[in-house]
């Protein structure tokens, strides 16, 4: 599996580079480029969501996960009510309710139970880019690059 994040190459879960904490901060300073140091915190979590919604899934694409689920939905009510869904089923508050659901649920849900050992790999790597945003702090030359660019 690849792992897709900004600013860097992407990174082979297979064999993981010597380099990868370098990589990942490389990838979270280019991503903060321009964002005060005081908001660090707000930066990190917002780039673990974005690698948990886009990265981690293989997509990058909103209008086709919408699709995927509107599929679903209409092949469901298809399958068990023999009918097909309305405009206004799609439109509901309801529905619409299912797509933000979906689209934070839980990491578990993103990987496929049957895979092989390939998906631990991937969840090694996945760990481990976490642990290095977490840790991430700034020194004190990465704080004057930061401010002067």
């Amino acid at each position: 599996m690849k792992i897709r994040l900004p600013y860097v190459e992407p990174i082979e879960t297979e064999c993981l580079p010597e380099n990868l904490e370098d990589l990942v901060k490389k990838s979270f300073v280019n991503f903060t480029k321009g964002t005060n140091k005081d908001y660090t915190f707000e930066d990190k979590l917002l780039y673990l969501d974005n690698l948990r919604k886009s990265y981690l899934r293989d997509c990058t694409d909103t209008s086709f996960e919408i699709t995927k689920i509107l599929g679903e939905a209409y092949r469901h009510q298809l399958d068990e009510h023999f009918d097909i869904l309305e405009k206004e089923d799609v439109f509901s508050t309801e529905f619409m309710e299912y797509c933000f659901d979906k689209g934070f649920m839980p990491l578990r849900d993103t990987w496929d139970k049957w895979s092989s050992s390939a998906n631990d790999r991937a969840h090694k790597a996945i760990v481990a880019i976490i642990k290095i945003i977490i840790n991430f702090e700034w020194k004190e030359t990465d704080e004057h690059t930061r401010n002067t660019k």
